[in-house]
């Protein structure tokens, strides 16, 4: 991304930046697009991951078929399963038009400290319910597993 802010930066006329917007018009993703490339990257599919995010099979294939656009929430969930990086959950975050994960907003803290740690998303919710920090990352049902 930062290569694409320089170039645009140094477009000095309409005319370069009208060539630019051209040249990059296709490269737009969507959320399904780059969920179905980390399927295939971490070679799993929405059926092995709806055990391990707790989310239905037809609701994650429906995220990867475009038809849904999954919560903030849910796509960290989505990113602990994958075993993803911050910089694939803030990519997933952000097709999806969401914020990318701040270490200034708590919550989005914890989800850091426990991605960096090699935390479940069970554990990070944990630490979250330990800390009183509003909203945690589990829905009840999925505590209780």
């Amino acid at each position: 991304m930062e290569k694409l802010t320089k170039q645009l930066k140094s477009l000095k006329k309409n005319e370069e930046f009208i060539q630019w917007i051209e040249e990059h018009k296709g490269e737009e993703k969507t959320f399904s697009q780059y969920f179905q490339e980390l399927c295939e990257k971490y070679h799993t599919n929405p059926s092995k991951l709806s055990t391990q995010c707790s989310k239905s099979k037809s609701y994650l294939y429906k995220c990867k078929s475009g038809e849904k656009i999954p919560t903030k929430r849910t796509i960290v969930c989505i990113g602990f399963a994958l075993k993803a990086t911050q910089e694939e959950i803030n990519q997933m975050l952000m097709y999806a038009g969401h914020k990318e994960l701040y270490a200034k907003n708590i919550w989005d803290a914890v989800i850091i400290f426990g991605l960096h740690n090699g935390y479940t998303s069970y554990e990070v919710d944990r630490l979250m319910m330990k800390h009183e920090i509003k909203g945690g990352l589990l829905n009840e049902e999925e505590r209780k597993k």
